[in-house]
């Protein structure tokens, strides 16, 4: 009899238990999955245990879902590629194959303000990209933030701007080393840059900081977090400056050469940007672009899968991809 009544009573204290409670910032809770992983992670790095239960946070992301004008795109892009024969004509195959990660953070705050995910499944989300196709950006970078008077060719960014280098330039130097240090991403793999992947927000506060006049600002999603009421953590701002504003000004106008003369997209469709970088491989595209107010990293993975028993899939053309990018902006920008 003791036994029962002591399992019972384990089973109220179980059933008792809370789970974390996630918030957007109207305080309205947030019941997507990818987005829970997303602060998650963020919390990870504020060294907390998601698993810890009990706890209560509020994020700076807003909920407002733009689902229906992504699902617009998504629709016209499986439509145009059955067209063309790229992919088989199973709406239900696509939907399940290409995905979408949107981050948008406020360039003053540095609040990240938006997220969105249609990587419902874990297995499959990504959540970092290869920086080799940042390479050309950090070595600027750390090149003008000991020298910020170096004469930098105006087309450098636009001759590896993807994610194929040649491989006796890709060692990681010194300089770049201690220049990522400064963004907080170290251990790094110096013997390429192909074999050092970073999370995307650290993908868009090395972009970022180049359009703040070079003052770096950590992007923070989590505004405060309290267990059983009581306070555990409050963001608190930092900036430091990373290069001068006469470097900044440098980059950002190799940044508007690169759109201006490498991008191939009319300037109806990007006149609304200060400038973006666009990088990646098949079947994986990133496009981070920023519009004076905010930064906005896009990730679209498009491999279609046609046969799941063989695994046999296709790519939605590369070019495309580069289109898809300014879409997903267009539809999504605040």
């Amino acid at each position: 009899m003791k036994a029962i009544q002591f399992f019972i009573l384990i089973c109220i204290l179980v059933s008792c238990k809370k789970e974390n409670i996630y918030y957007y910032a109207n305080n309205k809770e947030i019941k997507d999955s990818p987005v829970i992983r997303f602060v998650d992670a963020e919390l990870k790095k504020l060294d907390i245990d998601p698993k810890k239960k009990n706890l209560k946070i509020h994020t700076t992301l807003d909920s407002v879902s733009y689902q229906t004008n992504l699902d617009t795109i998504r629709t016209k892009v499986f439509e145009l590629a059955s067209k063309d024969n790229s992919i088989p004509k199973d709406k239900a195959l696509f939907d399940e194959w290409v995905r979408e990660k949107i981050i948008v953070v406020d360039n003053k705050t540095a609040k990240v303000v938006k997220f969105y995910s249609t990587f419902k499944n874990p297995k499959f989300d990504r959540n970092d990209l290869n920086m080799v196709g940042m390479k050309k950006l950090i070595n600027m970078g750390s090149i003008l933030s000991q020298h910020p008077n170096t004469e930098i060719p105006e087309d450098d960014l636009v001759i590896y701007a993807s994610a194929v280098v040649p491989s006796d330039s890709s060692t990681i130097k010194e300089n770049a080393v201690n220049f990522l240090s400064k963004f907080k991403i170290n251990h790094l793999d110096r013997r390429h840059y192909n074999l050092n992947f970073i999370s995307f927000p650290d993908a868009i506060k090395i972009f970022q900081t180049f359009n703040r006049n070079g003052i770096y600002k950590e992007p923070f999603s989590i505004k405060s977090i309290s267990e059983n009421d009581n306070s555990l953590y409050t963001h608190k701002e930092d900036s430091i400056s990373i290069v001068s504003p006469i470097a900044a000004k440098t980059i950002q106008n190799r940044l508007d050469y690169y759109k201006d003369h490498h991008y191939r997209i009319s300037d109806s469709q990007v006149k609304n940007t200060q400038n973006l970088i666009s990088f990646g491989v098949p079947p994986s595209y990133s496009l981070i672009i920023n519009d004076g107010k905010y930064t906005y990293f896009i990730y679209v993975a498009g491999a279609v899968v046609t046969n799941l028993h063989k695994k046999q899939s296709k790519m939605i053309p590369f070019t495309w991809m580069k289109r898809i990018g300014i879409h997903y902006y267009n539809a999504i920008r605040k």
